[in-house]
């Protein structure tokens, strides 16, 4: 059972997107070993205005030395799918509506991930973004959405609230269980109209199952309070994985519940190893050579 030990069964993490090709910015290398490998990302757009990222990377050959089931199937998207921006750039260039109908089409089962890493000023960022490998063409008519289904730890329920009323939504700090026994931090929203029935089935420390749609969009306001001529325009981005139901919480001792002792130790792991390694890795990349080093340091070579 979960709570017997300290091992971190990964959670069910799943996220269905189906839409149209916006972008495609994938990269084909090949290494000293002659293996090829493909990585970048897919831009699905989902609804006007909402698209979803998917970051990719996939090798011609798996860690054991295995052909990859999934690389042909990368390759075609490599060489043959088009994306709206194909379309809309072209020598022929044409019209977002009808780079819409004439784009690929496609859909995908995906897992919310994050991208995590440390920038040049030695800031540790951390990103939510999704991944996949596997890619489905559609030629039929399409159902787009972004919608994903998570089994989740919660940590925190925090409600928007002024002068101790409540005003809106509600944020839930969450920690998803991922390949290894790693946990990674999530951050759900709950509509404010179904904010009650979430605080009456859920707290703190409890293990469920949800469900709900990603959401990434842009939004244009424009305002023009005082002054003459053409109005300030303001461009904002939303970014939310928004909870829309969910299963009954997990009962305490049920093999499925991650056990609040589990996720400590897979929380100050994160923390105290995999972070630090992360930083590491990074001055080590950025310092400059050996030669380097020595000719800033008044040696001559």
């Amino acid at each position: 059972m979960e709570n017997n030990n300290m091992t971190l069964r990964q959670a069910t993490n799943r996220v269905e997107i189906e839409g149209y090709l916006k972008r495609k910015e994938l990269t084909m290398k090949t290494n000293s070993k002659g293996i090829n490998a493909i990585y970048g990302n897919l831009v699905v757009l989902t609804a006007p205005g909402n698209e979803v990222e998917i970051n990719v990377y996939c090798s011609e050959k798996t860690s054991s030395g295995e052909m990859s089931k999934a690389f042909p199937g990368m390759k075609t998207i490599y060489n043959e799918w088009v994306s709206m921006a194909d379309l809309m750039n072209g020598e022929n260039p044409m019209t977002s509506e009808e780079a819409m109908r004439n784009c690929t089409k496609l859909t995908t089962n995906g897992q919310l991930s994050r991208r995590e890493y440390y920038g040049q000023t030695g800031e540790f960022v951390s990103r939510l973004c999704v991944t996949s490998n596997f890619f489905n063409h559609i030629d039929e008519v399409i159902n787009p959405r972004a919608s994903f289904r998570v089994e989740a730890y919660i940590r925190t329920v925090k409600e928007e609230d002024k002068a101790g009323e409540p005003t809106g939504p509600a944020k839930v700090e969450a920690w998803v269980p991922v390949y290894g026994g790693q946990v990674l931090p999530f951050d759900f929203v709950v509509p404010a109209e179904l904010v009650n029935d979430f605080e009456n089935l859920y707290s703190a420390g409890n293990t469920a199952m949800f469900n709900g749609d990603y959401i990434n969009c842009l939004t244009r306001t424009a305002s023009h309070t005082q002054g003459f001529g053409r109005a300030m325009e303001t461009t904002t981005r939303t970014q939310e994985l928004v909870i829309m139901g969910g299963e009954v919480p997990y009962e305490e001792g049920d093999a499925k519940a991650f056990s609040s002792e589990a996720i400590k130790k897979a929380e100050m792991v994160r923390m105290n190893e995999t972070i630090p390694a992360m930083e590491a890795r990074s001055k080590n990349a950025s310092a400059p050579s050996a030669g380097l080093q020595k000719a800033a340091s008044g040696f001559t070579f």
